[in-house]
């Protein structure tokens, strides 16, 4: 996955800006979080007969200018709902398993978004249920509903610190997004994601 380079990126911030229809877009393929993988029995009860996870996949573009990048995602939703929701991971360091939310040595860090008004949530995970609030990025967001798709673009801050996914131009990483649909009642491991990470080319 390419990032493009650019001079000033406040343009880009718009979800509906004409601007990004000249940028390559990626369509990166999502499946459901394995089931035995979920916290709890009740929940691994509850869910048993019932779908989840089904957004089949989410179209992806990136710029950045010196200073910030800006991922562009857009997924099909159906109906506007309160609950809809969007994450991007991206590995601290080593060689973390995506699916497993990280571990000790290999740490993840997140941007996670909800339709709620509510800021975009910096986050830090070394595994299954041990997210906890991430370094400060100066994340932001805007989202643009209609035609039945999300339009969402998340920025952050380039750099690096020892909790913060390293974003430097010039160096690549590896990314991975996830997609939760409220009408469905999804939240927490429910949800559809790249169940493999993504070459990011900065």
């Amino acid at each position: 996955m390419q990032v493009q380079s650019i001079k000033q990126l406040d343009p880009w911030r718009d979800p509906k800006a004409d601007l990004w229809r000249g940028v390559e877009v990626e369509s990166v393929p999502l499946m459901a979080t394995p089931l035995p993988m979920q916290p709890t029995e009740y929940i691994r009860e509850k869910w048993k007969e019932k779908p989840y996870g089904q957004t089949p996949s989410v179209d992806v573009q990136v710029v950045r200018d010196e200073r910030e990048i800006a991922f562009h995602l857009s997924w099909f939703s159906g109906s506007k709902h309160g609950k809809d929701a969007a994450a991007i991971a991206l590995p601290v360091k080593g060689n973390p398993i995506l699916v497993m939310m990280g571990s000790r040595t290999d740490p993840i860090h997140f941007l996670h978004w909800r339709n709620d008004g509510k800021p975009v949530r910096s986050t830090f995970s070394e595994g299954i249920g041990s997210t906890r609030p991430g370094a400060e990025v100066l994340p932001g967001a805007e989202a643009h509903w209609s035609d039945g798709r999300w339009r969402l673009v998340i920025t952050r801050a380039l750099g690096r610190d020892a909790e913060v996914a390293p974003l430097i131009p010039g160096q690549p990483t590896k990314v991975g997004f996830a997609i939760w649909n409220g009408a469905n009642d999804e939240r927490a491991g429910l949800k559809a994601f790249s169940i493999d990470w993504k070459e990011l080319h900065l």
